[in-house]
């Protein structure tokens, strides 16, 4: 279904950031009304095709309909197995930048997995999260920044509000695609990464079902 602007309520929409001229000249176009708008359950993203990662992602969280699914239960092999979107096939990085010689990235999700991991059954939580594994919700990210910082801000806005408080959230998160990224050491493909140093995340949500907070990072 992709990300829905009315999630949190008709009175409260919010919709997508607004891509400048040059951003969307540089979509990777899927869909047949030519948005650049791929769609996964409950979340959807826009995608560069000149660098091969997302410009953002957006996403629903319900907090009331949240299903906890361990990891094992998602690739019960113990090897997470990320994916590309045939849609786009040739506009995002695959496996090989993660292996590539001096690669010490980790595969950083934009949307987080349990984010979209709701629904009204197990099983719709479950498709939801195994959606996040595409590469084109993949950003490489050192291991300092994924599995502490940007982490514990994930868990906080998932575990310590959205869930317990039973709240619709709204969620956007991205990397900055500024033109002085470094350019990783290693070709991939015979071509030059460049890999972005800054991510953003917007949160938007209501505790009284009347007015939007919200809060950046």
């Amino acid at each position: 279904t992709g990300y829905q602007p009315g999630f949190m309520g008709k009175a409260l929409p919010v919709a997508f950031p607004k891509l400048n001229k040059a951003q969307k000249n540089d979509l990777a176009i899927a869909d047949q009304k030519k948005t650049g708008e791929l769609k996964y359950p409950h979340f959807s993203l826009f995608l560069s095709k000149s660098r091969k990662f997302p410009f953002f992602t957006a996403t629903n969280i319900d907090g009331k309909l949240f299903k906890s699914i361990p990891r094992t239960t998602i690739f019960p092999s113990g090897t997470d197995k990320w994916s590309i979107d045939a849609r786009v096939k040739d506009f995002q990085w695959g496996a090989s930048l993660y292996s590539a010689p001096k690669s010490d990235f980790q595969r950083g999700h934009m949307t987080k997995r349990e984010d979209p991991q709701w629904g009204k059954t197990e099983d719709t939580a479950l498709q939801a999260a195994i959606a996040t594994f595409h590469f084109t919700n993949c950003v490489p990210q050192v291991g300092e920044l994924n599995t502490k910082e940007w982490g514990k801000l994930e868990t906080f806005i998932l575990e310590k509000t959205s869930v317990p408080d039973k709240l619709r959230v709204s969620v956007f998160t991205g990397p900055v695609l500024a033109a002085e990224d470094p350019v990783f050491i290693s070709k991939v493909g015979g071509e030059d990464v460049q890999i972005p140093t800054l991510f953003w995340k917007i949160v938007y949500y209501s505790t009284d079902g009347k007015t939007v907070s919200m809060a950046g990072f």
